[in-house]
């Protein structure tokens, strides 16, 4: 190889090689491109879920203060209606005797008739001085 030849073979190799840098350093411009672009992606989607998870999270708080508000009311009521219910339905005292208040009162009442029965049969004084019996199946003059 003479020496022209290797100068041309050596500017050959040196303009591929300019064209190797220019193309290389447009490849690294693009690249730097994109990964800028990516980097602002990556930031506004970090941004976009922080705020997604602060909304989140305040969802959450407000549900639970809800839960409690809810829980809250249903204490009050059902106070209210445990309440309402002494009022309206008062609370029975439950005693050990089995018999019914009914029943009692029937008692009573044959207990009241006896007495009146008892006293009917008892002789009475009238002005006429006779005794007169009284029975509850007939009535008697003696």
């Amino acid at each position: 190889m003479t020496q022209q030849e290797k100068r041309k073979e050596s500017t050959r190799s040196w303009a591929q090689l300019e064209i190797d840098n220019a193309y290389l350093k447009q490849q690294n411009e693009l690249l730097n491109k994109e990964l800028s672009f990516a980097r602002y992606t990556i930031n506004a989607l970090k941004g976009i879920t922080l705020q997604k998870e602060n909304t989140l999270n305040e969802t959450r708080q407000e549900l639970e203060r809800a839960l409690q508000h809810i829980q809250l009311l249903s204490y009050s009521l059902k106070q209210y209606q445990n309440r309402n219910s002494l009022l309206v339905n008062p609370t029975l005292i439950q005693d050990n005797d089995l018999s019914d208040d009914l029943s009692e009162e029937d008692d009573i009442l044959d207990q009241q008739k006896r007495s009146l029965n008892i006293m009917s049969k008892l002789p009475l004084r009238h002005k006429q001085q006779q005794q007169v019996f009284v029975n509850n199946d007939m009535m008697t003059n003696f």
